[in-house]
């Protein structure tokens, strides 16, 4: 963080409106999540991503958007019975599809948020 810039760097856990992941192994998602939560509190107006352009709060709010859109389905394909492999043949947000990296790394997504879920 630079207080005098009011500029954060928030690393790899919030891109600037990409799916900047497929799937990692032990990832928390509560934890990810939470920290996403809590960086919209810090005193910056500009936010550097690991992967993406520049970013604001609007910017941050997106990410966690998608990641709670992701959970809530997720959970939905557990409850009606889907496997890991229907959900991530079914599962589609359309209002994230502007996301760099989404036809190539959202399944790795769902899959991820999948197994989170399956296994809480």
């Amino acid at each position: 963080m630079l207080p005098e810039k009011r500029v954060a760097y928030t690393v790899d856990y919030i891109n600037g409106d990409v799916v900047g992941w497929t799937d990692l192994p032990g990832i928390n998602l509560d934890v990810l999540m939470a920290q996403q939560r809590r960086t919209l509190e810090l005193d910056a107006d500009t936010f550097l991503f690991g992967h993406g352009a520049p970013g604001n709060k609007a910017t941050l709010q997106r990410q966690i958007d998608y990641f709670t859109a992701l959970q809530a389905e997720a959970r939905k394909a557990l409850a009606a019975g889907w496997t890991e492999d229907q959900a991530a043949e079914r599962i589609e947000l359309e209002a994230f599809r502007h996301f760099a990296n989404y036809d190539d790394w959202f399944e790795g997504n769902v899959r991820a948020f999948y197994r989170w879920e399956k296994n809480r």
